[in-house]
Formats: C-alpha cells, structure tokens, sequence
C-alpha cells in the first residue's frame, strides 16, 4: 500500500464520490419505480364507459334471471300448496266418517297437522308451530257449531 496521503485521500474522495453517484442512481430508480407503480394503480382504478355499460348489462341479467328463479319458486310453491290442500280437504274428509278408527285418526291428523303447519304462514312461507292438539280442538268446535246449526236451524255453519 501507498502510505502516501495525498494518494489515500485522493483514494477516499474517489470511492466517496462513487458510493454517492451509487447511492443517487438508487434514489432515482426508487422514484421511478414508486412513479411507475402510482400510474399503474391509477391506471387501474379508472373505469371507461365501456366498463360502466358492461357492469349495468350484467346487473340488469343478474336481476332478469333473478326474477325468472322467483317466478319459478313462487309456481313450484302454488302448485305444491294447492296439492296440499286437496289433501288436507281428503284427510279432513277421511277423518269425519264414522267407520275411521282411531288409530287411523291419529296418523289422519298428524299428516294433516304436518301438511298444515308446512304451508299455515303464506306470507313468510316458513313453517309454523300449530300443534295437532289445536288442530284437533277446531275440528271439534266445526263439528260441534254444525251440529247446533242443524239443531237450531240457523243455517250458518
């Protein structure tokens, strides 16, 4: 090595002013890059009017076959309902004739019960709690109100 110190410091500003042209050229990249990316990103974020027209046409099928499922699920429901109450009107029928034990009046008013409470709430559509037991206590009062009606012939039933 030079002892030399006018070398050494020559030596020094070289290697200084080259880690500091280094660290400048870093800078710049990092700018660049960070510009580069701010552009991407906002270049991203816009939205053409061809976009807009894409984003409403896929809304408007969305909610086309939105509607098409409902009215679907609202026949399948009709249709299964007016099924079920046909019958409701045949178990009701069953249950009334005198012959009918009681066993068979049992099972008679527990589908009844089910088909009930499965389609009671047409609002909602959800199943509600209506028991066997209260079923059973307005099928009496009917009976018992038509058997005063013939009694007293007031015609009402």
């Amino acid at each position: 090595m030079n002892s030399d110190p006018l070398v050494s410091a020559r030596i020094r500003s070289i290697q200084s002013a080259a880690a500091a042209r280094r660290k400048k050229r870093e800078d710049a990249e990092a700018a660049e890059a960070a510009r580069k990316q701010k552009a991407e990103a906002e270049r991203r974020q816009q939205v053409s009017p061809r976009d807009l027209e894409r984003q409403a046409q896929a809304q408007a099928n969305w909610d086309y076959w939105g509607r098409i499922y409902k009215q679907d699920q609202d026949r399948d429901y009709r249709e299964n309902r007016s099924a079920a109450i046909k019958e409701m009107a045949n178990l009701k029928a069953e249950w009334d004739q005198p012959e009918t034990t009681e066993t068979r009046r049992q099972h008679i008013l527990r589908m009844y019960g089910e088909l009930y409470r499965k389609y009671e709430n047409v609002e909602t559509r959800r199943p509600t709690t209506t028991s066997d037991d209260t079923i059973l206590a307005h099928w009496n009062s009917e009976k018992r109100k038509a058997a005063l009606a013939r009694i007293y012939g007031t015609g009402k039933v």
